[in-house]
Order: C-alpha cells, then structure tokens, then sequence
C-alpha cells in the first residue's frame, strides 16, 4: 500500500518543528498538524501543490497527536 503513496504538495516548516500528527477536514480542504514543540498549525490544503498557513496556535506541553470531532467544529 506505502508504494501507491504520492506526495501532492508540502509546507515547510521554518520554527523548528516536527510533524507528529496530521488530521484532515472532512472537505479536505484543511489540514490540522500536531507539530509537538511549537503546537498546532492549520493549513489551507485546497491547493495541494501551494499549502498556507492559516492560523497557529502554541500549546502548554508537546502536542503529539490530534483530533477533530465528527462535525468538524472542535479540534
């Protein structure tokens, strides 16, 4: 299945931050990454070749893993 993977697009991460967590909306038009030290980042992903950055947030410890509830209005 690893094989029939392709990458669309990326975003460069430029504060030192590992990506530990990705979560999709259910449009996919928006990414929520767990970057563990810096936080949280959303992307705007509609434009898979061009991803920005819509908003971030810093979260108190290590943000390794993520979650969106089932009417996407909660993270």
């Amino acid at each position: 299945a690893y094989d029939k993977i392709k990458t669309l697009g990326t975003y460069k991460v430029t504060d030192g931050g590992i990506s530990a967590d990705i979560v999709l909306s259910s449009d996919g038009k928006t990414a929520y990454v767990a970057n563990k030290k810096p936080g949280i980042k959303i992307l705007d992903v509609s434009d898979s070749k061009n991803p920005k950055l819509i908003s971030k947030f810093d979260t108190d410890k290590i943000a390794k893993s993520i979650a969106l509830s089932k009417d996407g209005r909660t993270l």
